[in-house]
């Protein structure tokens, strides 16, 4: 059964974030080229909205290959996959700790609170 609509469409979680992190670096753009004004405010907001969502799926991405890299059939096939677990849940921590200030000043955005 699938957990979310976009399996439905042939999508995973990866691509998802792939999807919308390239929406974002479209907006980066678009937010750059923007005048002063009005137009530059209503493009920041729109980039803020974005970067929360990309921020959102990251989490919901790690999440699902934690859940997915637990269910093994036997102990001994978890043991060996406890050091992915691990580098797992410590991306889940970092993404956990991030914020969309974050994720927009490492895409070269300072400004995206105007």
């Amino acid at each position: 059964m699938a957990q979310w609509l976009g399996q439905f469409m042939g999508l995973t979680h990866d691509s998802k974030v792939k999807e919308l992190e390239a929406a974002l670096v479209l907006a980066i753009v678009a937010f750059k080229r923007a005048g002063e004004g009005p137009a530059k405010a209503l493009k920041a907001k729109a980039l803020r909205g974005l970067a929360k969502r990309v921020l959102a799926a990251q989490r919901r991405a790690v999440k699902a290959k934690i859940v997915a890299a637990q269910h093994v059939p036997t102990e001994e096939a978890l043991e060996r996959r406890a050091q992915e677990i691990a580098r797992l849940r410590e991306h889940q921590e970092r993404l956990a700790a991030c914020s969309v200030a974050d994720i927009l000043a490492e895409l070269g955005v300072k400004e995206a609170s105007a």
